[in-house]
């Protein structure tokens, strides 16, 4: 009976070790991966904000540097460049419009 006695109590005394080794590592995994949890919140809230930030710095320079003192230039060279280009190409129709005529003129005269 002493055996059995002292086998049972060995039993249990294993059996109570293993369970406080089990919940001590338990709680040192929660503990990690809380921190790990935590860290990465952190690091998400870190990002966003750096985001955000580089958002607004991106819509603040194209917003106070957009005005009529660039804008005007641009659409008045624009206006200018496609009037000549015009005024070009509208000469040289013209012009061969006003050959072909007297062209067809001067044939007309010659066959009489």
């Amino acid at each position: 009976t002493f055996i059995t006695v002292s086998a049972t109590l060995a039993s249990c005394l294993a059996a109570w070790w293993t369970y406080t080794a089990r919940v001590a590592h338990q709680e040192k995994l929660e503990a990690h991966l809380r921190a790990i949890h935590e860290e990465m919140e952190r690091t998400q809230l870190a990002t966003k904000k750096a985001q955000e930030d580089k958002i607004e710095e991106v819509r603040d320079t194209y917003t106070t540097n957009f005005s009529l003192s660039y804008l005007l230039p641009g659409i008045g060279g624009t206006f200018l460049l496609g009037y000549a280009a015009g005024f070009r190409h509208g000469s040289k129709m013209a012009a061969r419009a006003t050959r072909e005529m007297k062209t067809s003129m001067e044939e007309a005269l010659h066959r009489k």
